[in-house]
């Protein structure tokens, strides 16, 4: 690592945009970029080779080659290079450049992680193919500025248009145009005027709607609801009043909206896992700390960007991302692992819709270790892993005692590892299922320590 390139950081960091472009790049090797965040500025962070380890907001992400995520404006965030052969493209939009020629810009959240949404989609590859259009095209901005102005407005076009808060949790129902607009004037109020009490009955009286038009609108096109809505940007907003400020939490509440302490910190930890103060305590010393990283060349990892080019297959795990807002909406997700037939009356389901080009898969749900002892399901399993189809198991933590999960964990790894199915297409993927989010250290502990101990992946699935 070369310790030239190191500079304190504030919180708040200036993004400079050379020449009034709408982009800007930095292609590094991470050590580490501490908390930080940008007004007017959507940053996409793009693995292109090795692993990078990216905190935002509440979220933890593992990038890993060919990965991308997408960083609101304010939304907090840092990196750490999980290995020193990292590789990371950082993209910087000027929103400013768009809020006059793109609907909603000024206003709208983007949920774009490559193995979520995109994926869900079937356009991890478009996007990826895009980033890298722009990445070649903006390591020389002299050469063609108006071609990488159009480039750049063509992936916000895109992002705006199937890549929105919105779009993450109503990902199949049809909205029409109208009420996108109604939405958006609704959420532009909420914005703007969150830390108002009775915002609901003043967003009525300014739209000439009733209250309840006002909450169906926003769960129509968005699945969740008024209050769901404002709380989150609540939150969101006092994240930087907490890392950035001297406040003391309750005056932090009352600048967000909260009418007490104690409603602020139950609605923070519903998204944070942890009170404001804890969180504070944690992250404020982070911030103004040294960014330390070393520049790349682009020459030098052309190789990847020609094999991203080519129909990249990567990392084809969908992983699923879960916050209070999800849980609401978290049918969206099943819809990857079941989706039509119904086998039989024990616990198997098959899809067979494969609309996204994913592995056909049949999930498999076991709430107690005497299920795996069903001979009728088990010949159904055989069966379906003889027809290609990949199990998904799911293990439901709090329907089991810890013994019974014990003994039904290992009746999988029998079963399923054990049989020699192991490294093969149709083997199975193992899911911890929880609904209680305030187990989710014990499922997140449990998960590892099975992972560990019999050398197979465990994965905790938050679902109500």
């Amino acid at each position: 690592m070369d310790l030239s390139r190191v500079y304190l950081m504030t919180y708040f960091e200036d993004q400079i945009f050379k020449e009034s472009l709408s982009l800007s790049l930095e292609l590094i090797n991470v050590g580490e970029i501490p908390i930080h965040a940008h007004h007017d500025v959507l940053e996409i962070i793009f693995c292109i080779a090795g692993s990078v380890k990216v905190k935002s907001g509440f979220e933890v992400f593992d990038l890993n080659e060919g990965d991308y995520i997408a960083i609101n404006k304010e939304d907090s965030h840092c990196l750490f290079g999980s290995d020193n052969k990292n590789v990371v493209a950082i993209m910087h939009f000027n929103l400013k450049h768009f809020y006059s020629v793109l609907d909603n810009a000024e206003f709208v959240a983007f949920a774009c992680e490559s193995f979520d949404l995109p994926k869900y989609n079937n356009q991890e590859n478009l996007i990826r193919e895009k980033l890298i259009e722009l990445l070649y095209l903006s390591s020389n901005p002299g050469d063609d500025r108006i071609e990488i102005e159009r480039a750049a407005e063509n992936f916000m076009r895109l992002l705006l248009k199937s890549y929105t808060f919105e779009k993450y949790y109503n990902r199949d129902g049809h909205v029409p145009e109208k009420k996108y607009k109604q939405y958006y004037g609704i959420v532009k109020q909420i914005v703007l005027n969150y830390q108002k009490s009775n915002l609901l009955d003043e967003i009525a009286k300014n739209e000439f709607y009733s209250k309840s038009y006002i909450s169906q609108i926003v769960k129509e096109v968005g699945k969740y609801s008024f209050s769901d809505a404002l709380y989150y940007v609540r939150v969101s907003k006092s994240e930087a009043l907490l890392l950035d400020t001297n406040l003391s939490i309750k005056e932090i509440a009352e600048r967000c909206g909260f009418s007490e302490v104690k409603y602020y910190n139950r609605h923070f930890a519903k998204w944070f896992n942890q009170t404001p103060f804890e969180y504070r305590k944690k992250f404020q010393k982070e911030v103004g700390k040294r960014k330390i990283f070393e520049a790349i060349s682009l020459d030098s990892i052309k190789d990847n960007l020609d094999r991203f080019s080519q129909d990249y297959q990567g990392n084809t795990e969908y992983q699923v991302i879960l916050n209070p807002l999800a849980l609401k909406v978290i049918g969206t997700r099943e819809k990857l692992y079941l989706i039509s037939d119904q086998l039989n009356q024990t616990n198997t389901f098959l899809n067979r819709h494969n609309q996204n080009n994913m592995p056909a898969h049949a999930l498999i749900r076991i709430n107690n270790p005497e299920i795996l002892e069903n001979i009728h399901l088990l010949n159904n399993i055989q069966a379906i892993m003889e027809a290609g189809f990949q199990p998904q198991v799911w293990l439901y933590f709090e329907s089991m005692t810890r013994n019974d999960f014990a003994t039904a964990l290992r009746r999988c790894v029998d079963l399923f590892i054990n049989n020699g199915s192991n490294g093969k297409p149709e083997s199975p993927s193992l899911w911890l299922v929880y609904s209680d989010l305030g187990n989710h250290g014990k499922v997140v502990s449990a998960a590892k320590k099975a992972s560990d101990d019999f050398n197979m992946p465990l994965y905790p699935l938050l679902i109500p």
